[in-house]
C-alpha cells in the first residue's frame, strides 16, 4: 500500500505531508469541514492532484491528520493498494423510505461477496427531523 496525504486549512493552500508518490488509480478520501468540502472548487482541486483517481468526501466534526485534530480544514489521504483492490457503491434512504435496514441491504447486495473481507461505509449527511 502506498499513501500520500495532504491537509489544507482554510484561507491557505494545500501543504503535503510527508513524501509524495507517484499513485495509479489511487482511492482518496477526503475528509473536512462540511463548508470547505461545499466550495465550489475543492472537487477540481483534488481531482487535478488525482486526475486518475476514486474521489470520495466526508463531512466531518473535525478531522485528524498526525496528531492534530483540526476544525477548519480537509484532509486527504490518497491510497493506492497494490495487492487488494476496491469497489464504490452508492445507495441513497430517500430512495428506500427512509428505512436504513432496507438501504443498508441494498447497498451490500451490490457487492460480489466472493473475496470479500471489508465494507467500509460513508455517510454523505445526516437526514434530521424537524417538529413543529
Amino acid at each position: 500500500m502506498i499513501i500520500n496525504q495532504h491537509l489544507r486549512v482554510k484561507d491557505q493552500p494545500w501543504k503535503n505531508i510527508g513524501d509524495q508518490k507517484s499513485l495509479s488509480n489511487p482511492l482518496v478520501l477526503t475528509f473536512g469541514n462540511r463548508y470547505l468540502l461545499e466550495s465550489p472548487t475543492i472537487f477540481a482541486e483534488v481531482n487535478a492532484m488525482y486526475p486518475d483517481a476514486h474521489i470520495v468526501f466526508g463531512s466531518t466534526s473535525g478531522d485528524i491528520m498526525d496528531d492534530n485534530v483540526n476544525d477548519d480544514s480537509v484532509s486527504i489521504t490518497a491510497i493506492e493498494l497494490e495487492k487488494s483492490s476496491f469497489a464504490i457503491k452508492t445507495a441513497n434512504i430517500l430512495n428506500e423510505q427512509k428505512d436504513s435496514f432496507k438501504t443498508g441491504k441494498h447497498l451490500i447486495e451490490q457487492f460480489d461477496a466472493t473475496g470479500l473481507k471489508h465494507v467500509f461505509i460513508i455517510l454523505k449527511e445526516v437526514l434530521s427531523t424537524v417538529h413543529n
